[in-house]
């Protein structure tokens, strides 16, 4: 593994928006040489909704390199610049290393369902105010 790799990552988006539908979707990439070494999956992007981030990916051979940790930057980087005020995301409670990568980026647990599944929240305003409602 080279020694700065993030320097040569370059990141690339695709932004769709479904016809008939109010949902937009935003998907960045981290490229390598041409290859793609992570990606992460924000629904719900927009100035009118709650961003919600539902996937994240890194390849096996460049885990622990500091992607996904870019990646999630610059999710942040673009909500806040789209005035968004928070970002969300599920992660399962057993998966310590993300949820460790989480907190570390400012994330909380705004609650841990029967299943296992943590909703982890990051207010972008300063306010840790985050309402979860459930039907």
């Amino acid at each position: 593994m080279k020694e700065n790799i993030l320097a040569d990552i370059k990141l690339s988006d695709i932004y769709v928006e479904i016809a008939h539908s109010n949902i937009e979707y935003l998907q960045l990439f981290a490229m390598l040489e041409g290859q793609v070494v992570g990606t992460v999956n924000v629904e719900a992007w927009g100035r009118k909704f709650l961003p919600f981030i539902c996937r994240l990916w890194v390849a096996d051979a460049f885990r622990r390199e500091g992607i996904a940790e870019m990646l999630l930057k610059e999710i942040e980087h673009r909500a806040r610049l789209n005035e968004n005020t928070s970002l969300a995301l599920y992660v399962h409670k057993t998966n310590v290393a993300a949820r460790q990568l989480y907190e570390k980026l400012g994330f909380f647990a705004a609650t841990v369902d029967t299943d296992g599944e943590c909703l982890y929240a990051k207010q972008l305003n300063g306010n840790n105010n985050f309402c979860v409602v459930k039907k």
